[in-house]
């Protein structure tokens, strides 16, 4: 998804919201912590997860791993990453390209 569509969506649903565009790569945890002038561990990570029928969203410190057996334990079930796949439909804002 380009910059363009998250402007537009930001627009339209949250305008008091604004974007912050660095002038360095923020692609990865190294790269952020450098861009932002912070330590990785104040980097946080935000995968999406499905279990069973639902989906999680899990903010997480970047250079934390973790323990597989305990979040399976607290979410009672094995998460899978949630990968976009062409044709999905939204459940609420941008469409999956």
């Amino acid at each position: 998804m380009g910059i363009e569509a998250v402007r537009a969506f930001l627009e339209a649903l949250a305008p008091d919201i604004s974007i912050i565009e660095q002038a360095s790569s923020t692609a990865t945890v190294l790269d952020a912590a450098a861009t932002l002038n912070v330590l990785p561990g104040q980097i946080a990570k935000t995968p999406s997860l499905r279990v069973g029928d639902a989906v999680v969203l899990v903010v997480a410190v970047c250079d934390y791993r973790p323990d597989n057996r305990k979040v399976k334990d607290a979410l009672g079930s094995r998460p899978r990453m949630l990968v976009p796949r062409r044709g999905m439909q939204p459940r609420r804002g941008i469409e999956f390209r």
